[in-house]
């Protein structure tokens, strides 16, 4: 009898083991199967601070659903209320309707969502193991890439720019420190937070007139568009070459960026780039053609930079980072050409923890000093859209 009820006894705990990892094993199908667009803020574990910005913080975040890694971008409230008509307000949403209108796309950065509590927005996006492209520049032996490795990045930029103005947005700050790598070292662009989406633009019958962005790559008719009547998509062509020759170089064709912000803005309304003896023909061609200051003049547009020889020109040259003959766009579009830097598996270490190598992280460096008021009920309802 004994015997019978210790058979009985093992086969229910074997039935109740059975029946628990089953339960396991649809617990963890489902937490696999959960999108970023389905979390919430309580959903989300801090890991580490990526970096700071002027509005607002980059974190690193895990799920607590389904363990997925992701970064988060955290603006505090009362700092977007501050200035003349809540402008910053507007840049915000602007920069969520921007990211919308841009996805799905292959080298823009995917927001899977908007989130807010009372005293902060949240934007939740992949996070890009590989760090940013200003990191990888310095990080390497000469701190400027070869003219096939500026070649690889360059082109995917140039279609994601393109991608961009074909939905009717303009980013209005293309620098280095807003192209970030995925882990096999292909290029996601990122903060749209001057960006203006199509209805903006709209609205504005084509024409933008507010002057923001980084110093180092504004075009001429940015600094004053008062003078120039506005402007349009145009300006961010003109940041791509300079974004190019910071490539090439390691450093701004206008200026380096320890030369004062007046000097810099002379040498761009007078079309005064100064560009590297070392730097190979035909890009110093393309970038001449590009950093015109005379708008009839000046090469602009993905079609007529895609066509520039510079792009066919000792292609496959030596480095192994691209083919020879000529570049294949749809290939580059497809994400099949491979990348000169991919962290690959080396991003998640023994411990599971992620890899921060490619990070410029901040050390010791508190950043804005956080605010403790809570914007009130009516300050609340403009953030409405989030």
């Amino acid at each position: 009898m004994q015997a019978k009820l210790r058979a009985k006894s093992a086969l229910q705990s074997g039935s109740d083991s059975y029946a628990a990892l089953q339960k396991r094993k649809r617990s963890s199908s489902a937490a696999q199967s959960v999108s970023g667009a389905q979390h919430e803020m309580r959903d989300l574990v801090q890991s580490a601070l990526l970096g700071i910005g002027g509005f607002g913080r980059v974190y690193l975040v895990k799920s607590k659903l389904s363990g997925e890694r992701f970064a988060l971008k955290s603006i505090e409230k009362t700092r977007l209320l501050r200035g003349k008509e809540n402008k910053a307000v507007k840049y915000a949403l602007h920069e969520k309707e921007a990211l919308l209108e841009c996805a799905p796309y292959p080298f823009i950065a995917q927001l899977h969502r908007c989130m807010q509590d009372q005293t902060h927005v949240h934007f939740l996006f992949d996070f890009f193991v590989g760090g940013d492209l200003l990191t990888r520049l310095r990080a390497g032996r000469r701190g400027a890439l070869s003219n096939d490795e500026a070649k690889f990045y360059a082109a995917e930029i140039v279609l994601a720019v393109e991608h961009m103005h074909s939905r009717g947005v303009i980013h209005r700050d293309l620098k280095p420190e807003n192209v970030m790598l995925g882990r096999t070292g292909h290029v996601k662009l990122v903060d749209f937070g001057f960006a203006v989406p199509s209805h903006a633009m709209q609205s504005q019958h084509g024409r933008c007139h507010s002057r923001v962005g980084t110093p180092y790559y504004l075009a001429p008719e940015l600094l004053k568009p008062e003078r120039s009547g506005g402007y349009t998509c145009v300006v961010d062509w003109w940041a791509w070459a300079c974004l190019l020759h910071e490539l090439l170089t390691g450093r701004g064709v206008f200026g380096a960026h320890d030369d004062s912000v007046h000097a810099v803005f002379i040498r761009v309304m007078k079309g005064r780039p100064r560009m590297s003896g070392t730097i190979h023909p035909k890009a110093r061609a393309l970038m001449t053609d590009m950093l015109t200051v005379d708008l009839a003049k000046r090469l602009h547009g993905g079609e007529m930079v895609r066509a520039h020889p510079w792009w066919t020109d000792g292609l496959g040259g030596g480095d192994g980072v691209l083919p020879t003959g000529r570049l294949d766009w749809a290939r580059v579009e497809r994400g099949q050409l491979r990348a000169p830097f991919a962290i690959g598996d080396a991003a998640i270490q023994e411990d599971g923890s992620v890899n921060l190598s490619c990070f410029d992280l901040p050390r010791n460096e508190p950043g804005s000093p956080t605010s403790k008021r809570i914007p009130s009920t009516q300050e609340q309802r403009l953030f409405a859209g989030f």
